[in-house]
C-alpha cells in the first residue's frame, strides 16, 4: 500500500509538471489524465468496482479532451507565471505537505499517521496549489478546464485523506461528475477553438475597443 500510494504521489507530481509546463496542448491533456488517475489511489479506494468504475471515467473524461485538441492544431498559450515558477509552486507544495503533515494529520482531523497518509496529503496540497493557479491566472480554456477537473480532485482527495474511503455511492457520483466535467469541457475547448482558431481566452488587442 505505501508503494501504491508513493507512486500515485509521484504520478500525481509529473502528470502537474507536464500540464503546467506544456506548450502543446496535446502533452498538457496527457498530463491531466495521469494527474486524474493517480488521484484516487492516493488514500484509501473503496471497492474495487468502484475503483474500476473512476478510472474508466478519468479515461473518458481525458480521451474527450485529447480528441478536441489531437484535431485541433493549435498551440497552447503560455503559462501566465511561467511553467517553471509554478512546477516550483507545486514542489514546495508537496514538501510542505510531506514535512508538516505528520503534525496537520494528528490535528483535528486525528487521521492516522503513515507514510501513506502523509504522501497523500503532500500530493493533495500539490494538487490544490495548481488547481488555484490555473483557475486564477491561465490564459487558454484548456488550461481552465484543466483547473476546474483538478479542484474536483482536490477534494475528493482531501476527503480520502482524511476521512477514509467513500462508500460505493460515493466513488459513482465522482466517477460520474468527473465524466460530466470532461464533457463540458471539451465542448467548452471546441468551442473556443471554433471561434478564434486558438484556445486563447482573453481579447486580441484588435478586438479591444479603443486599441
Amino acid at each position: 500500500m505505501e508503494a501504491l500510494a508513493a507512486g500515485a504521489a509521484l504520478g500525481v507530481l509529473l502528470g502537474l509538471a507536464a500540464l503546467l509546463r506544456a506548450s502543446d496542448a496535446r502533452l498538457a491533456v496527457l498530463g491531466l489524465g495521469l494527474v486524474l488517475l493517480a488521484a484516487p489511489l492516493l488514500a484509501p479506494t473503496g471497492s474495487p468496482g468502484g475503483l474500476g468504475f473512476r478510472v474508466v471515467s478519468a479515461i473518458m473524461a481525458t480521451f474527450l479532451l485529447w480528441r478536441v485538441v489531437r484535431d485541433a492544431g493549435v498551440p497552447l498559450g503560455r503559462p501566465a507565471l511561467g511553467g517553471t515558477l509554478e512546477i516550483a509552486f507545486i514542489v514546495l507544495a508537496a514538501m510542505l505537505g510531506a514535512v508538516a503533515g505528520p503534525d496537520l494529520l494528528a490535528g483535528p482531523a486525528s487521521t492516522p499517521v503513515t507514510p501513506t497518509s502523509v504522501a497523500a496529503l503532500a500530493a493533495t496540497l500539490a494538487i490544490g496549489v495548481a488547481a488555484a493557479d490555473l483557475l486564477l491566472f491561465s490564459t487558454d480554456a484548456l488550461r481552465q478546464v484543466a483547473g476546474a477537473l483538478l479542484a474536483l480532485s482536490l477534494g475528493d482527495a482531501a476527503l480520502r485523506t482524511l476521512a477514509g474511503a467513500p462508500p460505493a455511492t460515493g466513488e459513482l457520483a465522482w466517477g460520474l461528475l468527473v465524466l460530466a466535467a470532461g464533457l463540458v469541457g471539451a465542448r467548452l475547448v471546441g468551442a473556443q477553438v471554433a471561434a478564434r482558431g486558438d484556445l486563447g481566452i482573453a481579447a486580441r488587442p484588435h478586438e479591444v475597443p479603443g486599441a
